[in-house]
């Protein structure tokens, strides 16, 4: 039911967002039509486009946006890993940041990070980033992307997802049909 309402609610924030999606991205608000998300192709870190998140209308720190990308974590079982990215905040009231989430295969949070410890305020330029984490043998999928809380833009580019090292044993997971990603797709924003 938890992933119903969690799907049906993105689908709903889509809606109000306004922009193209990168290919391979997602877009959720905490309320639709708060904020929008997907592509710009205006002052880009590096190539011709980036991913931007912004308020529309008056947005407390607790509501919030996300451009989001879930991915098998098949890959990743038993390693540290690191997400980083280059940001640039404009006016930004509440905080930015790069985020993610690893989940069993029920849907439980396993890990979730982000850098609400370490955040992005005000108007900033393009500044490289990054938040660790470990994937548990028991991992299912892996969610991550940028986070914006409050009013404001950010804009997020050249993301890059690594091994940092260490390896646990893999544990037997639930069989259960759905088909993600092995790679992350599309990190420049160019497609």
């Amino acid at each position: 039911m938890r992933k119903l309402f969690f799907i049906l609610l993105l689908l709903a924030s889509q809606a109000g967002a306004e922009m193209d999606l990168p290919e391979g991205w997602d877009f959720y608000a905490s309320r639709p039509g708060l904020y929008a998300g997907g592509r710009n192709t205006e002052g880009a870190f590096s190539g011709q486009a980036s991913g931007v998140l912004r308020s529309r209308q008056h947005a407390t720190a607790k509501e919030h946006a996300l451009l989001v990308q879930k991915l098998s974590a098949e890959e990743y079982r038993g390693f540290r890993m690191e997400l980083s990215g280059s940001l640039k905040t404009s006016e930004v009231s509440g905080w930015a940041g790069l985020w993610v989430r690893v989940d069993d295969v029920d849907g439980n949070v396993l890990e979730f990070h982000n850098m609400m410890d370490t955040p992005v305020r005000g108007t900033t330029g393009w500044t490289r980033h990054t938040v660790s984490f470990d994937v548990p043998a028991e991992a299912f999928e892996i969610h991550f992307g940028a986070l914006l809380a409050g009013e404001g833009e950010m804009g997020v580019d050249s993301l890059l997802l690594r091994r940092l090292g260490g390896t646990r044993p893999a544990s037997t997971l639930k069989q259960k049909i759905r088909s993600l990603p092995l790679q992350p797709r599309n990190l420049d924003f160019e497609q």
